[in-house]
């Protein structure tokens, strides 16, 4: 799960910080240990000023958090596509496996009644019983149409026998 946009702005800028941090550090730590005479001569020459001078002087206003160069337009974008595509793959991964039991669960009641062969109808032995699930069914007029068309068509067969 991606981390919110708020905390890796945070962790960014403390990243900043330390690498402005780390080469200051090392520079003083380069001269302490080339000579540290050097510097405790060089601290001696500064003039000693009274503190209530300095701070009249130099009310300084907290530096505020400068972006980096780097940080572009392009690059905002591209956090912020990269943020929306974390969430939306948090949502895929959560919901898919989901899906995928669901359909098995619809295949598993579905594959018992396709195993089953449909039952077939009885089919009625004599005339008199079709005309009469034929009435059930379609109605008096249709099974009455049916009758007459039957015996239009069979009456020229049956005349020779």
């Amino acid at each position: 799960m991606a981390l919110p946009k708020a905390v890796e702005d945070a962790a960014r800028e403390a990243d900043e910080m330390l690498l402005k941090m780390q080469p200051a550090q090392s520079a003083t730590d380069e001269k302490t240990e080339e000579a540290p005479e050097k510097v405790e001569e060089e601290k001696s020459e500064e003039p000693i000023t009274p503190v209530a001078e300095t701070v009249e002087e130099k009310v300084v206003e907290p530096e505020k958090v400068k972006e980096p160069e780097t940080a572009t337009a392009d690059t905002k974008e591209y956090e912020r596509l990269k943020q929306a595509h974390a969430v939306l793959q948090g949502k895929y991964n959560a919901e898919i496996p989901r899906l995928y039991q669901q359909i098995k669960d619809l295949e598993a009641r579905l594959t018992p009644a396709k195993a089953e062969p449909a039952k077939e109808e009885e089919q009625p032995q004599n005339l008199s019983d079709v005309f009469k699930k034929l009435t059930e069914d379609y109605g008096e007029d249709f099974a009455k149409g049916v009758r007459t068309l039957i015996r239009e068509e069979i009456a020229p067969a049956l005349t020779g026998v």
